[in-house]
């Protein structure tokens, strides 16, 4: 069994946040900025985040390392398509549409989109956090400005 494939598991999440592995996801990602680690780094925190862990990965950072990495390399569908996957999961918390509206997440994932207009993965992940975040009134102004 690979990391990812471990990482998708509930128990094995839980587990993996008990023991603090998130932070080495997000010090990788501050510590080394290329594609891969940030793609993967998006990727790892989509499956770290659910309800249970969502408060200590935003409280650690993850929703500004998400967002740097798709500012960092806004040419890389595939950093797009996970960050953007990471976003949504990070939305579906009601306290976070607010924290990713104020960190510049939506003009980050309509450039994602923008920029990445032959991908379905990018569109749809950046479409299903738009819609998410709208149902925020702070986040919904951001969205209609």
């Amino acid at each position: 069994m690979d990391q990812e494939e471990f990482a998708v598991n509930k128990d094995n999440q839980t587990l993996i946040v008990a023991a603090w592995g998130f932070g080495v996801v997000l010090t990788a990602m501050k510590m080394h900025r290329g594609s891969k680690v940030q793609e993967k780094g998006c990727r790892e925190i989509t499956h770290l985040t659910n309800n249970d862990n969502q408060a200590a990965i935003v409280a650690a950072g993850g929703i500004d390392s998400v967002l740097s990495a798709m500012t960092l390399h806004v040419e890389r569908a595939d950093v797009q398509r996970h960050g953007c996957r990471a976003l949504v999961t990070f939305a579906r918390n009601t306290n976070n549409k607010t924290a990713i509206a104020n960190a510049g997440g939506i003009p980050v994932v309509v450039a994602a989109m923008k920029k990445h207009t032959d991908n379905a993965d990018v569109r749809e992940f950046g479409h299903m956090t738009l819609l998410i975040l709208a149902e925020d009134d702070h986040a919904r102004t951001a969205i209609t400005a």
